[in-house]
């Protein structure tokens, strides 16, 4: 491993070691964004209790559009293709981060729900 790599690695591991809430928000944010997209009917496939969390779009097309959509509202969440993925599994992915306010999350959720469907 290259000395700046195990440096960066090392950093990261003592401020988690240091700030064990940020685990904790991750977390909590990550669980609360999974179930306002479940509660607005997004397909999230088989994804619980992770930080990244999918939105299937059933397409290329389609998740290609949603992420254009969410990217002139201002949201950055990167679509996920075929062929890295099968083209019916075509998905955005969403990752949630603790320095996310959660006040946040619940309008994104909204303006997800315009695009998203079951």
């Amino acid at each position: 491993m290259p000395p700046p790599v195990a440096a960066s690695a090392l950093s990261a591991l003592e401020l988690l070691k240091q700030e064990p809430e940020r685990v904790q928000t991750l977390h909590k944010n990550a669980g609360y964004f999974y179930q306002q997209l479940k509660a607005i009917g997004a397909n999230i496939g088989t994804s619980c209790g992770t930080a990244i969390i999918p939105a299937i779009a059933g397409s290329s097309l389609t998740a290609a559009r949603w992420s254009q959509a969410l990217f002139e509202a201002n949201i950055n969440v990167q679509p996920i293709l075929y062929p890295a993925v099968p083209e019916k599994s075509a998905r955005l992915r969403f990752l949630s981060q603790p320095n996310t306010v959660s006040s946040n999350l619940m309008p994104l959720s909204m303006l997800c729900a315009n695009y998203f469907e079951a």
